[in-house]
């Protein structure tokens, strides 16, 4: 897999005005159409490709949030697109929807990164509900990532505001040693913080 191209992570700035983006991949049109229909909601994005190079390219494009992959592609099997997706950490969350009904290859898939695998053919229902769940999880992380964006700013700002205040802020631990000390101590007493940290009061 060495020759796959290497991705680059887009991030949307709010996963609550995020249209959800499904890509189909698939050789066949006709099962293409069938899923693209099925799947069409209100919010959502429908792509489709045919091929496993051509599916690599939309991932490492757009900020796809769910593939579904059939696993017999013709030009590279869809277990590789998907072990390329874990490889490049990308969060896109797959469903494999193949005819292929070996055991060893739906316990490779569910144990390298695919969320579920469905069987040729499907269950309209069963593959809604699937698809439905995986989108959710996704939403959910993309949520729990903006959260920790932004507390993450918050604390960065609240360092800076802190260090660059013209009063003196410090803080002791237990035994009255200093733990923290801000930027004004350097100009009230002409010593640098890091000769303080450590140091009893």
């Amino acid at each position: 897999m060495s020759w796959l191209p290497q991705a680059k992570l887009t991030a949307s700035p709010d996963p609550f005005s995020h249209s959800q983006r499904i890509l189909i991949v698939d050789d066949e049109p006709r099962m293409r159409s069938s899923l693209r229909i099925l799947l069409a909601n209100s919010g959502r994005e429908i792509l489709e490709c045919e091929s496993g190079l051509d599916a690599i390219i939309y991932i490492k494009g757009l900020d796809v949030d769910l593939v579904l992959l059939n696993i017999g592609l013709p030009d590279f099997s869809g277990l590789e697109v998907m072990e390329w997706i874990v490889n490049q950490n990308m969060p896109t969350k797959v469903i494999i929807v193949s005819g292929d009904d070996r055991i060893d290859s739906v316990i490779f898939a569910l144990k390298n990164g695919a969320v579920e695998y469905i069987l040729k053919p499907y269950e309209s229902e069963d593959i809604r509900l699937k698809v439905d769940n995986a989108l959710y999880r996704r939403n959910l992380e993309r949520s729990h990532a903006l959260m920790a964006s932004r507390l993450e700013h918050s604390e960065q700002l609240h360092r800076y505001l802190v260090d660059q205040s013209p009063d003196l802020i410090f803080t002791l631990d237990q035994s009255g040693r200093f733990t923290f000390v801000n930027s004004r101590i350097e100009v009230l007493l002409g010593i640098t913080k890091a000769e303080l940290i450590g140091n009893l009061y």
